[in-house]
């Protein structure tokens, strides 16, 4: 979760944003500033826990549990 709340929102504000032609980091307007690293780290945590349980329906090998 923090990986996807730090790291995608500082490529997203410093590289994609300016790419696209918009300001770095959107101007860092207020709502941005603070929603985006929780959009982010939520969408994080989300695809941590689908993968989670994803696992073993589709038969991976757990690497951890004997």
């Amino acid at each position: 979760m923090l990986f996807a709340a730090v790291l995608v929102t500082l490529v997203n504000w410093f590289m994609v944003m300016p790419l696209k032609g918009a300001p770095v980091g959107g101007g860092f307007r207020m709502p941005g500033v603070i929603l985006a690293p929780l959009v982010y780290g939520f969408w994080g945590l989300g695809m941590w826990l689908i993968y989670s349980a994803l696992q073993r329906p589709l038969g991976v090998p757990d690497k951890g549990r004997r």
